[in-house]
């Protein structure tokens, strides 16, 4: 939508996106201001925007706003907004567009409750999960991962294994990642000698399977690290 304004924070010309959003023609709110279609708290922001524009001569470009409508419907824009010069130079108003974002804003909450839930669901379970993209690159893992490699879990986000374990134990995972990202063929339950970070050996139960994406191209590895180590010492004092 499209709008230009006088120094009085008047509506002198609308397109009829710029209307709808008070759900009137353009040239009702031709002479009105903010403060005649959303709550005074919201047309005080905008009012205050638009004095430091014309105080300044700098634009705003691409603000997020929320903005509630008279019938109480909430939208979200992008909003810039110009200074408006008259033949000599002088300010004497302003301009602006806005673009409708509430869709990509809504979905952009979902995303983000889903992804929540995941973190939630992953950080439940005891067993050190991850999700690699297929550059190898660490996308999402839960605490147990994170406490597996001694460091915060968004330290772990876009490195790889070469970032947390010796090259030569970096290395036989990248490969078999590698080969997983090419056939596609999952690794479950196979049993492993790990040298941690810290320099103990644990033995780990290991399932990796592909990660796809909706078209069914393969996109990254989802891996589980389950540690056997007590199992292992057990059946070895058996045999």
């Amino acid at each position: 939508s499209v709008f230009f304004k006088d120094d009085q924070h008047r509506f002198i010309l609308v397109n009829k996106t710029n209307a709808v959003y008070g759900n009137i023609a353009p040239e009702e709110m031709r002479g009105k201001t903010d403060f005649e279609f959303l709550s005074k708290e919201q047309a005080q922001r905008i009012h205050d925007d638009e004095d430091a524009i014309m105080r300044s001569g700098q634009a705003i470009v691409d603000k997020f706003e929320r903005v509630t409508l008279g019938d109480g419907v909430e939208r979200y824009l992008f909003v810039t907004k110009y200074p408006r010069y008259n033949n000599e130079g002088e300010i004497v108003g302003t301009m602006g567009l806005s673009s409708d974002v509430t869709e990509w804003k809504r979905t952009e909450d979902e995303c983000a409750k889903n992804h929540m839930m995941l973190q939630t669901l992953l950080d439940a379970i005891p067993d050190a999960v991850y999700f690699k993209d297929d550059q190898h690159r660490f996308v999402c893992v839960n605490k147990a991962m994170a406490k597996r490699f001694m460091v915060q879990l968004e330290m772990m986000i876009g490195k790889t294994d070469f970032d947390f374990l010796p090259s030569e134990q970096a290395q036989k995972i990248f490969e078999e990642d590698a080969r997983l990202l090419q056939t596609g063929t999952s690794m479950i339950d196979c049993i492993e000698r790990i040298i941690e970070k810290d320099g103990s050996e644990h033995w780990y139960s290991v399932t990796k399977v592909a990660w796809n994406d909706p078209s069914g191209k393969i996109i990254g590895t989802l891996g589980l690290y389950r540690n056997v180590t007590e199992l292992k010492k057990i059946q070895e004092i058996k045999q």
